[in-house]
């Protein structure tokens, strides 16, 4: 920046430099007798202000075009570079589509010709990523009885697709083909879904079925799987279960917590209380059911608060394993909520108001219709037995923040009469539509009443 100022003033001097030459030309011709030297200076100063400013601006006005053409050239590179890139990975997968069809016609071909020299190709083709090659090359294989060819089918028992699968076990059960040692025969009966059989042939199959966890299987054979490995038991079995119960696949996670109550390794304690909190219903269901056929005693607080569940089934098989723990509650609460999992509602109502908070709680979770009205109808009761206490929760349960409990509050202060008025003419005013509808419907129905 210095530097610039800098040059740009020597320039400005040999300027005035060469002004000063004039001056002493017209010095001789006598005209500085009628310039004063005051003006003179300012006429100097002015012209090295305004040769400075000449030069800066007409400097800065290059950069920026520099600036702005470099901008421009670096915009048009990016975005020609991912038209470029665009163009590539069109390109690509256009080629790899094509490689694709390739290979499934070449299989296609050679399978055709039934050449038997060309089984370790087909066995190659097996082990393609993709599933339409495999199955040519099983098609092709069909066709060729050599050992060879048997080898390659040996190992698509192995393929991830049930339909390989199956179709390599009936086209070697066909040949008369018998596996020649445990191992083998473990994958013949998986690529066959007969789960019995593994059950039978024991230990050995193992290893085989917590491979198989990994395969694709037809709807329900990944539970019957895991089953299985969880009939066969042993620690290796449980192991590979309690890996399980964290897999993405839901049945795969739900039969696991089944067969790890079947095995009642203390090893699944934890990892079964950590599935009570599953995203899933029916993994948690199957959690809790399996808690109590492990009956250990550190299982009872998870299953207590498993009382409280969205789900009803769940709450219900938290219920039953408490029971097969031997299980006493501590609290009213605790005691209200493990009547509300049972349906005994006969004896929720006896429980009077601490049954009150729990009721109102289950209202807020994934309740079915006739169990809905079985809590509506306890609350309903209590209300009528003991008065002010319970008024006094329903009110406050108008606050809450689903709209389906605030309705449903409504519709049982309806019961309570006169004294419910002032809450349900605030509840008129509600957010949610079918809370002012509950509350205009119960006003107008007490209003009919009192008449």
């Amino acid at each position: 920046m210095l530097r610039d100022w800098l040059t740009d003033i020597v320039l400005v001097l040999a300027l005035i430099g060469a002004i000063f030459g004039i001056a002493e030309g017209y010095s001789a011709l006598g005209v500085s007798a009628y310039v004063p030297a005051a003006l003179f200076i300012l006429i100097i100063v002015a012209f090295i202000i305004f040769g400075v400013l000449v030069l800066r601006l007409s400097r800065r006005f290059g950069q920026q075009d520099k600036l702005s053409k470099y901008s421009y050239e670096a915009l048009k590179k990016r975005f020609g570079d991912r038209t470029d890139d665009r163009s590539v990975n069109d390109q690509t997968a256009k080629l790899k589509q094509e490689q694709r069809f390739a290979r499934r016609r070449a299989v296609e071909v050679q399978g055709k010709m039934g050449d038997e020299e060309v089984a370790d190709g087909f066995k190659l083709a097996l082990g393609d990523d993709d599933l339409g090659v495999r199955i040519k090359a099983v098609e092709a294989l069909r066709n060729i009885e050599t050992d060879k060819a048997v080898d390659a089918l040996k190992q698509a028992l192995c393929d991830r697709e049930p339909k390989i699968r199956k179709d390599v076990a009936g086209i070697l059960r066909n040949r008369g083909w018998t596996p020649k040692n445990d191992v083998e025969q473990a994958y013949y009966l998986i690529a066959q879904s007969d789960w019995n059989e593994l059950i039978t042939l024991g230990e050995p199959a193992v290893k085989p079925l917590i491979k198989a966890l990994d395969f694709e299987f037809y709807v329900g054979d990944k539970g019957k799987a895991a089953k299985a490995l969880g009939d066969i038991g042993g620690p290796v079995a449980c192991e590979a279960l309690i890996q399980a119960l964290s897999n993405q696949d839901r049945t795969l996670r739900d039969a696991a917590a089944v067969s790890l109550g079947g095995i009642r390794d203390q090893r699944a304690l934890e990892p079964l209380i950590k599935a009570l909190n599953d995203k899933d219903r029916f993994v948690r269901q199957s959690a809790a059911r399996s808690l109590g056929k492990l009956r250990f005693a550190k299982a009872m607080k998870p299953l207590t608060q498993a009382l409280t569940d969205q789900n009803s089934s769940v709450r219900s098989e938290a219920a039953n394993s408490l029971d097969e723990l031997d299980w006493f509650p501590d609290t009213d609460t605790e005691r209200a909520f493990y009547y509300i999992a049972r349906l005994r509602f006969l004896e929720v109502v006896r429980l009077g108001e601490p049954a009150v908070q729990p009721l109102i709680l289950i209202l807020r979770t994934d309740l079915e219709e006739t169990i809905e009205k079985m809590v509506m109808s306890a609350l309903v009761e209590i209300t009528s037995e003991i008065g002010e206490p319970a008024i006094s929760l329903l009110v406050e349960a108008l606050k809450d923040p689903i709209g389906r409990v605030r309705s449903s509050i409504a519709v049982i202060l309806e019961q309570v009469g006169k004294p419910a008025v002032p809450f349900l003419m605030r509840a008129r005013e509600d957010d949610d539509p079918n809370v002012r509808e509950a509350a205009l419907k119960a006003l107008a129905r007490i209003d009919y009443i009192e008449q």
